[in-house]
């Protein structure tokens, strides 16, 4: 039988509170997956969806941005996968480049792609490309009222 399905956002909620420092972009994601699974908590969403979900409440709570920036946050990433369906090899690409294009889309001042790929654990390369097509897609611009404060 199937499980309900809920918001990655709220399945991850208890694993996301522990402190992480210094476990690798692979670790935590591994750690949350499997409170997830624990907990017997289901999303609808394909698993490298949902990856990229959990990655972003990670990285998103630890750099300091606020519970209305995650969702906004989330809703970018939901609008993107829905309006692409992307394959997703690497969700730390993807949850980096959500951060980034939420960023320049609030007008945040100093956000580079090299250091939130440096959070991430991935190249600035990918993150470039992975946001080019977000922000192709959405056809995002800077301070973008669908996702402003």
């Amino acid at each position: 039988s199937r499980r309900p399905a809920v918001s990655a956002g709220a399945s991850v909620a208890a694993a996301t509170q522990r402190s992480v420092a210094g476990e690798s972009v692979e670790g935590l994601l591994d750690h949350a997956l499997a409170a997830a699974d624990a907990a017997g908590v289901a999303t609808a969403a394909e698993p490298s969806w949902q990856a990229v979900d959990v990655l972003l409440d990670i990285g998103m709570r630890e750099a300091g941005f606020t519970a209305r920036q995650l969702d906004l946050a989330h809703a970018l990433w939901r609008d993107f996968r829905d309006a692409l369906r992307p394959r997703v090899s690497k969700p730390a690409v993807c949850a980096a480049a959500v951060e980034y294009a939420l960023s320049l889309a609030q007008g945040m001042g100093g956000v580079t792609q090299t250091a939130v790929a440096r959070r991430y654990g991935v190249t600035p390369a990918s993150l470039a490309s992975r946001y080019g097509q977000i922000r192709d897609a959405l056809a995002l611009r800077p301070r973008d009222p669908r996702y402003g404060h």
